[in-house]
């Protein structure tokens, strides 16, 4: 890998590029003619040369700016949500083994599961990268944990990422496979768990559909050119190469039979209301009767009065929408990031069995599309100029090494340099790094992992990880924009 990425750079390749056929070559253009206004000429002096400040100075002066900035946002950092009435029971799993996959690995499987082989010890999130000169390899994940169940609850294995292909299996039983690195997905593992599991995840990372070294060894992972990177100071540290690992949290969580999945909140700033569309899942076995709904918004990082909240009652499941007035609702703005809550709790019989909280923020963004010329952008049905730039992975980095500070730090350093805009290039991103954006009014483009082309094989593919994608930011007040592919011409 190391060789191979000295020969070739893809993207300097595209920059040597034309942009167009048959556009015209750049050309430096001629200085002005001096103008001559004689009635200003008496009046020239020479200006004194301004002395430039030192770096500790320059730095004093960042610092202040810096400080400014935490103590603004810092009171959006807070969370006023009331207490939960329902909690779900997690059990993070964090401690595992992996090894690359051996030669008879693949006739001898039950060698694998049964832990036999050389296994390096690692903490989640791990990430590594490209082995063998191009990216494809197949790794294992082992994990062994005691776990204590609620007989009375429905047990579910969950990851919020896992990058690549991967198969996962507990107790020698497969569970199931999932394919992506950004959607997180969950197995109910009720009628599998044990007080002592094993637990393995089969890893495939494949070449991106971008290929290797420009346009050879074509691959099917479906990826674009950003990443975290990994502790590789020649290649890990160039955000390009296709990494894979568990880069996010695995845990056992224990849930009702019926309990909320997803949540999609729609504010309607224009008639200051909120739609909330609630996605309930059963896992049980067994018809139940009597089951309803009920949705409570809070202030979320702020204090209003005395953190006034609105009900609604569902007396029933099935079909349907739920419209929230949201009368003089503060809005959500880059400067001052306010953010509510919806909490929904699942009843059987009048009593709470399960609990699900997200929040939104009242805002909207929408763009001309009859003024000419076209295209003017609106947030809160006020213009606005977006000034941004692109996230290379120092972001998730930030996430996966636990440093909650400097994450903070860099977006509003973003802000410090006058950016209100970051586009995540061609990266879904952990979905706390979204949250952090809520909260710090940080305004940011979300892309599907796709550069110039999708290969036929995967088309089905790329349409399943949209609506992860969407899933994954829908509810964010901070992501304005979404892509699906970045299109070399």
């Amino acid at each position: 890998m190391k060789e191979s990425s000295k020969r070739y750079d893809v993207f300097a390749q595209i920059g040597r590029e034309a942009i167009l056929p048959g556009a015209p070559s750049l050309v430096e253009p001629e200085p002005p003619a001096e103008a001559q206004v004689p009635w200003l000429l008496p009046t020239i002096r020479q200006v004194p040369a301004l002395e430039s400040p030192t770096l500790d100075q320059d730095l004093a002066f960042f610092q202040q700016g810096l400080d400014e900035l935490r103590n603004q946002y810092r009171p959006f950092l807070a969370d006023y949500a009331p207490p939960s009435a329902m909690t779900r029971p997690k059990q993070a799993i964090e401690q595992w083994s992996f090894r690359y996959q051996q030669e008879d690995d693949g006739g001898h499987f039950a060698k694998v599961l049964e832990g036999q082989g050389e296994w390096e010890r690692v903490t989640l999130p791990d990430f590594r990268g490209p082995t063998g000169g191009d990216g494809r390899w197949t790794g294992y994940y082992r994990s062994q944990f005691v776990f204590h169940r609620d007989p009375d609850r429905r047990v579910h294995l969950i990851f919020d990422g896992v990058d690549y292909r991967c198969r996962v299996y507990l107790n020698q039983r497969c569970l199931g496979s999932h394919e992506g690195f950004f959607g997180a997905f969950s197995f109910d593992v009720t009628d599998w768990i044990l007080e002592h599991n094993t637990l393995l995840v089969e890893i495939e990372n494949d070449f991106p559909m971008m290929g290797v070294d420009g346009t050879r060894l074509d691959g099917d992972k479906i990826y674009a050119a950003t990443g975290p990177g990994w502790n590789d100071p020649e290649v890990g540290w160039h955000h390009c190469p296709p990494g894979a690992g568990i880069y996010q949290s695995v845990w056992i969580e224990e849930r009702a039979e019926v309990y909320v999945d997803e949540m999609l909140l729609r504010p309607n700033l224009d008639e200051s209301a909120l739609e909330a569309l609630v996605e309930v899942a059963f896992s049980g076995d067994q018809v139940i009767d009597g089951v309803s709904l009920a949705l409570t918004v809070f202030a979320m990082n702020f204090v209003a009065g005395v953190n006034p909240s609105t009900q609604v009652e569902c007396p029933y499941l099935g079909p349907g929408r739920n419209d929230i007035p949201m009368p003089d609702a503060r809005r959500w703005e880059p400067n001052t990031p306010y953010l509510y809550g919806v909490r929904v709790h699942v009843k059987l019989a009048g009593r709470i069995i399960d609990e699900k909280t997200e929040h939104f923020g009242m805002r909207k963004f929408h763009m001309d599309e009859t003024a000419l010329p076209k295209g003017t952008l609106y947030l809160n049905n006020q213009p606005i100029i977006l000034r941004g730039a692109n996230e290379m992975g120092h972001l998730q980095q930030c996430l996966m090494q636990g440093n909650i500070d400097q994450l903070v730090d860099d977006i509003l350093i973003a802000k410090y340099a006058h950016l209100n805009f970051i586009c995540t290039t061609q990266r879904p991103l952990q979905r706390e790094i979204y949250d952090y954006f809520d909260r710090l009014g940080m305004l940011n483009q979300c892309d599907l992992p796709l550069f110039g082309v999708v290969r036929r094989p995967q088309v089905s593919e790329v349409l399943r990880q949209t609506v992860e994608m969407e899933r994954l930011v829908r509810n964010h007040p901070s992501t304005i924009m979404i892509s699906f592919i970045n299109i070399l011409q």
